[in-house]
C-alpha cells in the first residue's frame, strides 16, 4: 500500500471539490446570482432565482430512468432475469434516478457495491464531492477513496477501497481502525462518465451564466415594482420638513399649501417593459437551444399527433441516447459484480455478456404505428423482438410468460364450458 501515493489522491480529490460543491449549489438553487445581488440603496431587495439547470436534469433524468431499467437474456434463460430482479429487489426505488441525476450534473458519478449486515447485495451512489477514483491508463480502477463525516462530528474519515480490502483512515491517513475485507477480488466500485470532458462538458457548464442573467434581470424587474422604482416624488412651490416626510411616508397624505405654484406628483422612469421582456425571452430561448430542450408551454395545435410531438423531441431524443450509453456502463458493472456475488452464495456461474439492457424512454412514441410493422413483418420477427419496441412493455421476457401462462388455462376453461353447455 502506498501512502504517499493515497495522499497525493487525496489532495488532488480537495483541489476539485470545490467546482463540484459549486454545481450542487447551484442544482439546489443557491447561485451566485442569488448570493450576490444586491439591490443597492432601495429599502428592500426580492431575488428571483430561475433554477432551469434542475429544471432540465430532472427533465433528462424522467426521460431516461422515470420507467425502471429492463433486462433481456441474450440466451433465453429466464432464470438469469429473475436473479437480477430478486437480488435487487430491495434496493431504493430511486437508486437509478440518483445515479443518472449525479451523473448529469457532475458528468462523473460512482457506484460502490458491498454486502449489507443481511448478507444482501446492495449499492451506494457516491459523487465527485466525496468520492475519488484511481485508475490506470486503461480505466481500471485501483484505489477509490470515499471521504464521509459522521452525524454530530466535524472530523473527516477516509475509506480506502483496493482489490480485497478496505482500509480505514482519518484525513490525516492514520489508521482509526482494523482493515476490514471484501469478496470481489476487485475494487467494487464502477465509474460512470458522461463525456470525456468531463464537468467541461455539462449543463452547468453550458448554461450557468445565462441563468444568472436571466435571473438578475428577473430580479431588477421585479424590485422596480415592488418598491416604486419606477417613480420618484417631486414637489414644487414648497418644501417639506423631515417630520412631515415621514408623515406622507405613513398616511400616504399631503396638504399642500394654497397657492397655483403648489404641484406635488410623480417623476416616472422611462423604463422599456419590452427591451426587459426581449432580453428575458432571448436568454430562456439560449437555455433551451443549449440543453437541446424544449420549452414545453410553447402553444400547440390542440391535435398534435404523437409523431408530430416526437420530431420536436428529436435532439432531446439523441441526447438521452446518449446519457443512457455513459449509464450503461455503469449497470454493466454492476450486473458483473451482482454474478460475483451470486457465485460465492450460490455456486452458479452466470456470465453478465448475456445480459441486454433496455432503457424505457418515456419520449412520446407511436406505439399504433410500430405495432402495425410489427404485423406486417409477421414470422419474420420474433415476438420478444416486437414487445420490446412497445413504449408500455417494460419487460418483453415477463410479457411472453404471462401470455403463456393465459393460453394454457384458456384451453381448460373452454373445454369446461362446452361440458357445462352439454349438460344444460
Amino acid at each position: 500500500m502506498d501512502i504517499e501515493l493515497l495522499k497525493k489522491c487525496y489532495e488532488d480529490f480537495k483541489l476539485n471539490k470545490n467546482k463540484y460543491d459549486k454545481m450542487y449549489q447551484y442544482y439546489i438553487g443557491d447561485s451566485d446570482a442569488i448570493r450576490k445581488y444586491s439591490a443597492m440603496e432601495y429599502q428592500e431587495s426580492h431575488k428571483m432565482n430561475f433554477n432551469y439547470l434542475k429544471k432540465f436534469i430532472k427533465e433528462e433524468v424522467s426521460y431516461s430512468v422515470g420507467t425502471p431499467i429492463g433486462y433481456i437474456s441474450k440466451t433465453n434463460d429466464d432464470n438469469i432475469i429473475q436473479e437480477i430482479d430478486y437480488y435487487t429487489y430491495h434496493w431504493d426505488k430511486n437508486h437509478d434516478t440518483q445515479l443518472m441525476k449525479n451523473m448529469l450534473l457532475y458528468s462523473t458519478v460512482y457506484e460502490l457495491y458491498y454486502i449489507d449486515k443481511n448478507g444482501q447485495f446492495n449499492a451506494k451512489v457516491i459523487t465527485p464531492r466525496n468520492g475519488y477514483a484511481y485508475t490506470d491508463d486503461f480505466g481500471n480502477i485501483l484505489y477509490f477513496l470515499h471521504a464521509y463525516k459522521l452525524k454530530f462530528d466535524d472530523k473527516t474519515y477516509i475509506d480506502i477501497y483496493t482489490d480485497n480490502e478496505i482500509l480505514h483512515f482519518d484525513e490525516d491517513f492514520n489508521t482509526i481502525r482494523k482493515a476490514d475485507t471484501h469478496i470481489f477480488g476487485q475494487v467494487p466500485v464502477s465509474l460512470g462518465i458522461l463525456s470525456e470532458e468531463l464537468e467541461n462538458d455539462t449543463l452547468f457548464n453550458d448554461i450557468v451564466q445565462i441563468q444568472d442573467g436571466y435571473s438578475i434581470i428577473g430580479s431588477d424587474g421585479v424590485n422596480e415594482i415592488t418598491n416604486t422604482r419606477a417613480a420618484i416624488l417631486k414637489g414644487k412651490g414648497f418644501q417639506l420638513d423631515p417630520e412631515q416626510i415621514e408623515y406622507l411616508k405613513k398616511y400616504r397624505f399631503a396638504n399642500l399649501p394654497k397657492g397655483k405654484e403648489s404641484d406635488l406628483d410623480w417623476l416616472l422612469k422611462n423604463l422599456n417593459a419590452e427591451y426587459q421582456k426581449l432580453m428575458l425571452e432571448t436568454l430562456e430561448d439560449k437555455m433551451y437551444q443549449l440543453s437541446f430542450h424544449i420549452n414545453n408551454q410553447e402553444k400547440m395545435q390542440s391535435n398534435t399527433s404523437s409523431l408530430a410531438l416526437r420530431s420536436r423531441l428529436i435532439n432531446l431524443e439523441q441526447k438521452t441516447k446518449l446519457n443512457n450509453k455513459a449509464l450503461m456502463n455503469v449497470i454493466v458493472s454492476r450486473i458483473k459484480f451482482l454474478f460475483i456475488y451470486l457465485k460465492i452464495l450460490k455456486n452458479k456461474d452466470y456470465d453478465y455478456r448475456n445480459i441486454a439492457i433496455k432503457f424505457n424512454s418515456v419520449i412520446p412514441s407511436d406505439d399504433l404505428m410500430m405495432s402495425q410493422i410489427i404485423s406486417q413483418l409477421g414470422d419474420k420477427i420474433s415476438l420478444k423482438t416486437g414487445l420490446s419496441q412497445l413504449s408500455f412493455v417494460e419487460n418483453a421476457d415477463a410479457e411472453i410468460k404471462q401470455i403463456e401462462e393465459e393460453n394454457k388455462n384458456l384451453l381448460p376453461m373452454s373445454l369446461e364450458n362446452i361440458f357445462d353447455e352439454g349438460e344444460e
